[in-house]
């Protein structure tokens, strides 16, 4: 009687362990989803606006040299 009681709680334990693990999936996939939608929305416009920068580098052309300014705080 108490194995088929621990076989039991077992059983409970797995089946809401693989609910939860469909519902984080779901949640994570919808999630990716929305901000490369976002993303894609920032970089394409959405229709009403044209596109916006994402950020802005400073190319410098110096003695047949290429120098890329860009400051972390600013992108």
């Amino acid at each position: 009687m108490a194995m088929l009681i621990i076989v039991q709680v077992q059983q409970q334990w797995f089946n809401y362990t693989e609910k939860v693990d469909r519902m984080i999936e779901e949640a994570f996939r919808l999630n990716v989803k929305w901000s490369l939608q976002e993303l894609s929305r920032a970089i394409s416009g959405d229709g009403k606006s044209g596109p916006n920068p994402l950020f802005k580098v400073q190319v410098i052309l110096e003695n047949d040299k290429v120098h890329f300014v860009s400051l972390l705080v600013l992108l």
